[in-house]
C-alpha cells in the first residue's frame, strides 16, 4: 500500500491504480488454478428457512403412509399433518425470532461503521494538510500511507490479544474467550469514540498553528500526530471487526450462518452511505452560515467540528448498544 501510494503521490495515478489492477488479476489466476482442487463437503444441517422449510414438509410428509389417505379415521390424519406443520412453522419462526433479535445490535453497530469510513476519507485530507516530510529527511510520506497503520496495529494487536489478554481477563471471568462477543464489540465501539476525539483535537491544534503563523511552511504541524488516531483506530477495528464476525455468525440459526457475515459487511457498507449524507447535510448546512466545514482549504475549513460531531453520534452508538446488550440473551446450542 506504500508503494502504490508513493506512486499515485508523485509518479502516476494511471500506473499506481495498474498495480492493484494486475495483483487482482494474479490473485483471480491463483484462485482458478486451485478451484478443481476443491472438495465440497455435503451439509446436514436443516434449516428451517427458503428450500429448506418445504424440503422438512416433504420430509416428514413421507411418513404418512399413502394408505392412510383412504382410511376412515380421516381426524387421526388431519392431526398427524397439523403436527408436521406445527413443527416446520414453529422452527420457522423460531429462526425468524433469532434473527429479528439481532437487528438492534447490528443498527448501534453502524454508528461504528461511520467512524470507519473516516480514514480513507477526512483522516487522508487532514494528511495532505500537514508536514509530510519524514524524520531527518526531505522524503514526502504519502498522506493515504499512514493508513497502513492501522493494518501494522491490528497485525500487532491480534497475537498480545490472544496470547496475553485473553489469559488475564480469563483469570477473572472464567470464561474460555476471556470476555463475551459483546463485550468485545462494546470495547471497540469505545476505543472508536477516543480516536474521533483524538482525531477532533490534533485538528483543532492543527488550525491554530496555521493560524498564527498563516499557513507558514516551517510551522505546519508534522503528519506523525495523526498516528495516535490512526493506532487507536486499528485497536477499534480489531476488537469490533472480529467481534461481530464472532457474534453475528454464532448466533445466526445455524441454516444462515452466511447471513451473519452479511451482518457483519454491511455494517461498514451501510455506515459509509451514512458518512456520505451527514457529511452532504453537514456542508449544506454550514455553507448557509458562511465557510463550509469542509472549504478545499483546510486551513480554512473546520474538520474539527466534524469530527466533534462524529465522536457525539458513535458515543450515543454506544450508549445505546450497552443498553441492548444488557438486555440481550445469548442462543442456546
Amino acid at each position: 500500500m506504500i508503494i502504490v501510494t508513493y506512486i499515485q503521490d508523485n509518479k502516476s495515478w494511471g500506473f499506481g491504480f495498474c498495480l492493484p489492477c494486475f495483483s487482482i488479476v494474479a490473485a483471480f489466476a491463483l484462485f482458478l488454478v486451485g478451484t478443481p482442487c476443491y472438495r465440497f463437503t455435503r451439509t446436514k444441517n436443516r434449516g428451517g428457512l427458503g428450500k429448506s422449510f418445504f424440503r422438512d414438509v416433504g420430509d416428514e410428509s413421507r411418513d404418512v403412509p399413502f394408505s392412510s389417505i383412504f382410511a376412515p379415521d380421516e381426524e387421526r390424519l388431519l392431526n398427524e399433518a397439523r403436527d408436521v406443520r406445527k413443527w416446520t412453522w414453529t422452527g420457522l419462526i423460531e429462526e425468524a425470532k433469532q434473527v429479528s433479535n439481532l437487528i438492534p445490535i447490528w443498527a448501534t453497530c453502524i454508528f461504528y461503521g461511520v467512524v470507519a469510513a473516516q480514514p480513507p476519507s477526512l483522516f487522508t485530507k487532514q494528511g495532505g494538510a500537514m508536514d509530510r516530510r519524514f524524520p531527518g529527511h526531505d522524503f514526502q510520506v504519502p498522506a493515504a500511507a499512514l493508513q497502513s497503520c492501522i493494518a501494522f496495529t491490528m497485525v500487532v494487536l491480534l497475537p498480545i490479544y490472544d496470547r496475553v489478554f485473553v489469559p488475564a481477563a480469563r483469570l477473572f471471568t472464567k470464561l474460555p474467550s476471556g470476555i463475551t462477543m459483546l463485550q468485545r464489540i462494546g470495547t471497540g465501539l469505545l476505543v472508536s469514540v477516543a480516536a474521533m476525539v483524538a482525531a477532533a483535537a490534533v485538528e483543532r491544534r492543527r488550525l491554530a498553528l496555521a493560524g498564527a503563523a498563516e499557513a507558514a511552511a516551517a510551522a505546519r504541524m508534522s503528519v506523525w500526530w495523526l498516528l495516535p488516531q490512526y493506532v487507536l483506530f486499528g485497536v477499534a477495528h480489531v476488537f469490533v471487526y472480529v467481534g461481530s464476525s464472532e457474534f453475528f455468525y454464532d448466533q445466526m440459526p445455524e441454516g444462515l450462518r452466511s447471513l451473519g457475515i452479511a451482518f457483519c459487511l454491511t455494517i461498514f457498507g451501510v455506515g459509509s452511505f451514512l458518512s456520505g449524507i451527514l457529511v452532504w447535510v453537514v456542508d449544506a448546512a454550514s455553507s448557509a452560515n458562511g465557510a463550509s466545514w469542509f472549504d478545499t482549504d483546510l486551513d480554512r475549513a473546520h474538520l474539527d467540528y466534524f469530527y466533534w460531531l462524529v465522536a457525539a453520534t458513535s458515543a450515543t452508538g454506544f450508549g445505546l448498544f450497552l443498553y441492548l446488550a444488557k438486555s440481550y440473551v445469548y442462543k442456546i446450542k
